[in-house]
């Protein structure tokens, strides 16, 4: 079985880089330092026990810390699970950690003639003693198979080509090392389990998406691929350098002819981006970056694995054995399931609904936003410590305010109201569609079932909620005249609720999720809850974008 492990899913400097102050920097040194990211390399191994490194990143000795399946064998004095490093090109970020592996122990350096000439040009490279360290020629399109130290046979097929990309920066204007032009400066590559014939690709450059490109990703299960920047002038804009994407080499990912346009129909099950610059925000969870395939197009986070999540679960053989790893899990179902993906947020907030249409989502919504109190009350009631209930307490009386407080509700029946609906309809919720009342009961009904571990787990969704409310906000705004900031009023308070909501739930969960078994249920937990969210944008989309309109439900007038 071919495994995979991200050691690092940043471009060149990582996150935080060393001199920036960028957005996602700042971020990523304080309040955010789960953004914090190495730069871009990636481990397979077919058995378990050797691996081979996809790049040597400059950070190479921090990522092999981090990643226990690298760590020598217990009982051996000197020992790497390393069999191989597979240069994809010859650029600082992907060469300069080889200089980290000069200690002797034996392994071998894939890569094109053109990367090699680079490193035998530079004879710092010559502290690899090539006793130890075998410098292998790899040809484009011309499949191989990697060794072991002993010489015996991987069990990886690797299928280098050429994908369009530019030669490393510091050898711009000068001659090449190898003395020639021609392919080899920036590869993609095929890797394959030739035990089970199931493979994926790994492209950590790439400057656009050919015809032929396209052809070779079409079906594939997993795609890792470069996902440098955001826009192609984002470095410019940002007043971060004077190089667009295109100038290094790079495609952007949003836009037109950008990397999830351009991917989008291929019938990829996993896109995961990596190689991603700290301007790029991408890196915040940004819903933007999402407008291709939902649920596919991912931001590589290190240490991830690449689990086969299904529909209600993480998926079979997925072990979580450390707090870190649950909430790299955690963000992973955000990223891959929060409803901000779904076709009916894209076309609320892009001004692609009309009055009637954003009116039924308001008066379904309020059902949801209503119950939260009766929800939170269940909560509350599961648990006899004290201090969790206080604090679980003000989730209440933030929606429900009290006598002199305005809540939550009253901000929501003030939307409503302002989008024309009688709020004495509204509050007796007999318009709303079916699927809304039974996604809503549900989720009351699992936070008094489940676990009170896995009731606070299921509140989780809030970690990814500031983003769509920014959104929705300058979305709605901007594009609908019957809409203005005093009826947007309950997402602007939620802005400042839900992230001082969410790491409380975030810290618990770290904190008494104690086992695998534990950590697993509070995934399944947020997946469910992700279900519950997605499940009453499909039945809107259905009923008020597609026309079916079940019996009794509210009809918007002139439809």
């Amino acid at each position: 079985m071919l495994r995979v492990v991200v050691l690092g899913a940043a471009a060149g400097g990582g996150v935080p880089q060393w001199n920036c102050g960028c957005p996602v920097c700042r971020k990523a040194r304080t309040e955010h330092r789960e953004l914090q990211s190495t730069q871009a390399s990636i481990a397979v191994s077919a058995d378990g026990e050797h691996w081979f490194l996809i790049n040597a990143s400059p950070d190479l000795r921090q990522q092999l810390t981090a990643t226990p399946q690298l760590h020598p064998r217990a009982g051996q004095l000197r020992h790497s699970p390393i069999a191989g490093v597979i240069l994809t090109n010859g650029e600082i970020d992907a060469i300069t950690g080889l200089l980290s592996m000069r200690e002797g122990s034996p392994f071998t350096v894939y890569g094109h003639e053109r990367v090699l000439a680079i490193l035998k040009s530079n004879s710092i490279f010559n502290v690899l003693n090539d006793k130890n360290v075998r410098r292998q020629p790899i040809e484009v399109d011309k499949a191989f198979e990697p060794s072991l130290p002993d010489g015996s046979p991987s069990g990886i097929e690797i299928l280098p080509f050429e994908v369009p990309g530019k030669g490393a920066w510091y050898l711009e204007g000068k001659a090449h090392p190898s003395g020639s032009d021609g392919a080899g400066d920036t590869l993609g590559l095929r890797i394959l389990d030739k035990a089970s014939g199931k493979y994926f690709y790994f492209l950590a450059a790439c400057a656009r998406v050919t015809d032929d490109l396209k052809s070779r990703l079409s079906g594939a299960a997993l795609v890792f691929f470069d996902g440098t920047v955001w826009r192609d002038d984002e470095l410019i804009v940002a007043g971060l350098g004077n190089k667009t994407g295109q100038g290094m080499g790079h495609i952007s990912m949003s836009g037109d002819h950008g990397a999830i346009e351009s991917l989008a129909g291929l019938d990829i099950g996993r896109k995961m981006f990596l190689h991603i610059n700290n301007s790029n925000p991408a890196w915040l969870a940004h819903p933007r970056r999402r407008n291709g395939d939902h649920a596919v197009n991912v931001v590589a986070t290190p240490g991830m694995t690449a689990p086969g999540m299904t529909a209600l679960s993480i998926g079979k053989g997925v072990t979580l054995n450390s707090a870190e790893e649950l909430e790299a899990m955690l963000r992973q179902i955000g990223a891959t399931r929060y409803h901000n993906l779904h076709p009916f947020h894209r076309l609320l907030h892009g001004g692609k609904l009309n009055q009637g249409q954003v009116q039924a989502w308001a008066l379904n919504r309020y059902y949801y936003q209503s119950t939260i109190p009766l929800k939170d009350a269940m909560v509350i009631s599961r648990f006899r410590d004290r201090t969790t209930r206080i604090e679980w307490r003000h989730r209440i009386e933030d929606h429900d305010g009290d006598l002199n407080t305005e809540g939550g509700i009253d901000r929501w029946l003030k939307l409503t109201e302002g989008l024309g609906l009688d709020s004495a309809y509204v509050e007796s919720t007999e318009g709303i569609l079916p699927a809304t009342r039974f996604a809503v009961e549900a989720y009351v009904h699992f936070c008094r079932d489940k676990s009170p571990l896995e009731a606070i787990a299921s509140s989780l969704t809030e970690l990814f909620a500031p983003n769509l409310h920014e959104e929705r906000i300058s979305g709605m705004l901007q594009h609908y005249n019957f809409v203005n900031p005093e009826i947007m009023s309950y997402f602007s308070r939620r802005l400042t609720q839900a992230p001082r909501d969410a790491n409380f739930a975030l810290d618990y969960v770290r904190q008494h999720a104690t086992t695998p078994k534990e950590r697993e249920a509070v995934c399944n937990a947020l997946i469910f809850k992700t279900n519950v969210l997605w499940v009453q944008l499909d039945a809107l989309y259905h009923a008020y974008v597609e026309g079916h309109i079940p019996p009794g439900a509210f009809v918007p007038k002139g439809t």
